[in-house]
Formats: C-alpha cells, sequence, structure tokens
C-alpha cells in the first residue's frame, strides 16, 4: 500500500501540489478518531498523533465513494492479544473498529502541504 501511494497515488496529483506536499499517508486512529475513547485505546496499537482539527466533527471522519457511506482503513493494528492480523478502519459512523486485514475496504489517504 505504501508504495502505491508513495508512487502512483503521488503521481495523480497536478506538479504544483506535489511540489507542496509534505506527507502523503494512511492516517492513523490517534489523527481521525483520536484517543478519548477507553476502548480505542484498549483495543489499538497507540500512536503519538493528535486527533485533526478537522477530525474532531465525526461527520467528517465518513468518507462517501459513489455518494454511499463506505468504511476506510487507518494504519494502526490492533494489539495482539485481540488478533494478529487486523487493522483499525473508520465505519460509517465516523468511529472505529477492526477488520481482518484480508477484509476489503477503501482507503482515505491525507496529506499535508507546506505554504
Amino acid at each position: 500500500m505504501e508504495k502505491w501511494i508513495d508512487t502512483y497515488l503521488y503521481s495523480l496529483f497536478p506538479l504544483e501540489l506535489r511540489k507542496r506536499i509534505v506527507e502523503l499517508t494512511i492516517p492513523s486512529v490517534g489523527q481521525v478518531v483520536g484517543w478519548e475513547n477507553e476502548w480505542n485505546k484498549e483495543h489499538f496499537e497507540a500512536d503519538d498523533d493528535e486527533q485533526l482539527p478537522l477530525m474532531k466533527l465525526r461527520k467528517n471522519r465518513v468518507a462517501y465513494f459513489n455518494n454511499e457511506c463506505e468504511w476506510g482503513w487507518l494504519r494502526n493494528a490492533i494489539k495482539k492479544e485481540y488478533s494478529s492480523a487486523s487493522f483499525a478502519l473508520v465505519v460509517n459512523g465516523g468511529g472505529a473498529v477492526y477488520l481482518n486485514a484480508s477484509g476489503s475496504s477503501g482507503v482515505r489517504p491525507a496529506f499535508r502541504l507546506k505554504k
């Protein structure tokens, strides 16, 4: 996935935008849903990321594809005591759950721009 993001997806952005991209990645649990929820703290591998200001509103965490709410992968794995092959994802209600890595879901990449 990282290779696809760093090569193919990156190449789809216009040159003017590519020059300003500082980071292109799959967002983390911390960036999207934050760490206030005890269930998230207990189940997901921690990251040190702060919740992005835009993601504080649940409606902004929900992704759409063809006018349908969709689930989207995050980069955090589930803690080993719960599963050895599952990762976090954001569901259509804007919360985080986990699903086995063999499951099919979308990806909602995030990028930071320099001024």
